[in-house]
This record gives C-alpha cells, sequence and structure tokens, in this order.
C-alpha cells in the first residue's frame, strides 16, 4: 500500500513540475535538455537481523539506466544485488546466500526544485522511491545450519522471487555538464521469509552506493538570442541627373561595451536579474565577431578574508567565462584577471561583488 501511494505521489509531482520547469527556463538563459543517462555504482548492504551490524555487511553492486525528463523529475530502471546474509544468535554464526532485484524508482531532485535550475551548480540532492521483484537463491549454508537448529519455520530453497520495495536519498557531485560523482543511500523492503527466520515483520536490506553517472548526450542548451541587424545607410540618389558625385562610404565607429555583473554575497552563480547583461555581451561578440572580451573578477573587502575573496573572484569569471562559451563564443576571445578584494572598484562594499566585463 505504501508503494503504490509513493507512485501515485511521484505522478502527480511530476505532472505538476513539468509545468513549472518550462515556466523556470522559459525565464532563464539556458534551457535544460531532457536526456537519458547510464549509472554504475558499488558498495555494500547489510540485512536487518539478530548478528552485529558488521557481520551481516555483504558486496553490492547496481546498474541502472534513466531519463531525466526536466529539471525536477526523472525515472530510472536498475539492476542490484551480489550476496547478503542472515544471522542465527546461540551459537552467534551467520549464513550467506546470493540475490539480485529488479526495479524502476521515481527520483526528485530537491535541489532544483527549492533553489531553481543552475546549470553551474556542483551538488545537487534527491529522494527516490520505487519498486520491483528480488530473485534470491544459494541458501546451502541456511540448509545446513537447520540441521543443527530447528527454528527456521520459513527456511527456502532452490530459487526464490519475491516482491521489493525500495526508497533513499542521494547525493552528486557534477564533474561536468555530463558526469557526475555520487553518494546513494537506500533501504529495500522484502517480505518476512527472505532471511529464513521468522520475525512477524518485513525483512529490511540497507545499502550504500558509490559510482558515477554519465548522461547520453546534452543536458542544457543556450536560448536563442535576438540579434538586431545593423542597418546601413542607403546612398541617396543625386538630385541632378547630370551630375554624379561620388559618395564616399559611411564609417560607422562601434563603441566599445563594458557591463557590471553583480553576485550575491558568498556566490559565484549569475542571478537571474543579471542574465540580462550576460545576454547583452553575448549578442555583442557575436554581432562584432572581430571583438574580444575581458573579464575582472572582485569581491568586497567587508567580508572573508584575502585567500577566501580570490577563491570567489575566481569562480565568478569561470561561471561567466563558462556561459560564453557555451554560447559560442571562442575561448581565445576571452581573458580574465581574478583580483579578489586587492582592488574595490565601487564606493559602496556590497557592489564590489561584481565582475566588470569590456569587450572591444
Amino acid at each position: 500500500m505504501h508503494i503504490k501511494k509513493l507512485f501515485v505521489l511521484s505522478a502527480l509531482t511530476l505532472m505538476a513540475s513539468q509545468a513549472n520547469a518550462q515556466a523556470q527556463t522559459e525565464e532563464g538563459a539556458c534551457e535544460f535538455v531532457p536526456h537519458w543517462y547510464l549509472q554504475l555504482q558499488a558498495g555494500a548492504n547489510e540485512t536487518l537481523g539478530e548478528a552485529k551490524f558488521f557481520d551481516l555487511v555483504s558486496p553490492s553492486v547496481q546498474a541502472a539506466i534513466g531519463y531525466q525528463f526536466n529539471p525536477y523529475i526523472g525515472v530510472r530502471v536498475k539492476a542490484n544485488g551480489w550476496q547478503a546474509k542472515g544471522g542465527w544468535v546461540n551459537p552467534e554464526q551467520t549464513y550467506k546466500f546470493n540475490q539480485v532485484g529488479l526495479q524502476a524508482d521515481v527520483r526528485l531532485d530537491l535541489t532544483n526544485l527549492i533553489g531553481g535550475y543552475k546549470p553551474c551548480r556542483k551538488v545537487s540532492v534527491g529522494i527516490f522511491a520505487g519498486g520491483g521483484g528480488n530473485m534470491a537463491w544459494g541458501n546451502d549454508e541456511a540448509q545446513a545450519l537447520s540441521t543443527h537448529n530447528y527454528n527456521l519455520p520459513y527456511l527456502w530453497d532452490g530459487t526464490k522471487l519475491r516482491a521489493v520495495g525500495n526508497a533513499g536519498l542521494d547525493v552528486n557531485v557534477n564533474v561536468s555538464k555530463r558526469v557526475s560523482l555520487g553518494l546513494e543511500a537506500n533501504a529495500h523492503i522484502l517480505n518476512d521469509h527472505f532471511n529464513s527466520k521468522k520475525a512477524g515483520n518485513a525483512d529490511w536490506m540497507f545499502n550504500a552506493l558509490l559510482g558515477v553517472k554519465v548522461a547520453l548526450g546534452k543536458t542544457c542548451k543556450r536560448k536563442a538570442v535576438p540579434v538586431v541587424p545593423v542597418v546601413e545607410a542607403q546612398p541617396v540618389a543625386p538630385a541632378r541627373p547630370e551630375v554624379v558625385e561620388e559618395k564616399k562610404p559611411e564609417v560607422v565607429e562601434v563603441k566599445d561595451l563594458k557591463v557590471d555583473i553583480f553576485f550575491d554575497i558568498r556566490s559565484s552563480q549569475v542571478k537571474e536579474s543579471e542574465m540580462v547583461k550576460v545576454e547583452e555581451l553575448i549578442a555583442y561578440m557575436k554581432t562584432y565577431t572581430d571583438k574580444k572580451v575581458n573579464i575582472k573578477g572582485y569581491a568586497d573587502k567587508g567580508t572573508g578574508n584575502a585567500k577566501i575573496n580570490m577563491t570567489y573572484s575566481e569562480q565568478r569569471i569561470a561561471c561567466i567565462k563558462t556561459l560564453l562559451i557555451n554560447a559560442g563564443i571562442d575561448e581565445s576571445r576571452i581573458s580574465t584577471e581574478a583580483l579578489g578584494d586587492t582592488e574595490q572598484p565601487f564606493a559602496d562594499n556590497d557592489r564590489n561583488r561584481v565582475c566588470i566585463c569590456i569587450s572591444k
């Protein structure tokens, strides 16, 4: 019943968040791209039982393929397992058996749901829930134990297929746009026969897994920025046909562009309100392809220290540079200079959390 409720809740969340994701990306500069991904993980599991915790730890691996519908909701199908253990109290001993599961689950990205979708974000936290089937076999050690102790009423042999539900949370660190490293903790709930012992309640298995996730395609793209065409002056027809005057071409002087992009305290992410300035810079450099841009990054002297402020100025430069390159601006046209709090271009302390971009 709990698993059914989780699926219904996930379906409702999916429908609501799809509409919300479309509204969010229409306002932002970068647009999320739905994509498939592969995930490989390895770690250990622990079966809840009457033995010491580490006595019931077994190796575990997991492989999954998933699809991310939007920044908030994704689904995956996964195969996991290897081994599991049961424990006997007196005499104190354990017995192991083989097990593997095939499940599907729905994942909700809490970081994007709460903080909004940001392609430069390094860490994301999510929760997931789902269910499927579990196959167990190789219960020979429990069979041998039963010849010495008669109290294994749920002892099984051969191959058993049982339903399983699972839920958990994960933390992912984005190495690049397509690759992330992650830690996952989950709990599997199975029926009381799983570990051969009668407990009067469901059996539980807990997993801790480390792994890598690779997106099979682009995860975001730059929204198209309209470029206003440069209208050239048309030659004026001579007043007297018999007099032809040679008209010199009009030279239009293109002015340099300077934009100041301000940041929140302790942040290196470009705010939505400042993205219009980044878009203006991108449109300018696409129109005038011979122009280059210099990005100077600063931090306010009123907070932090010299080392921390230098790091913030470098991270702010890196975020703007990434947005320019993703928009198609060649890296050779971009130069940078991180100044930390060694210079304060503005009298107002808070305005010194800034990147000053000059294109000429």
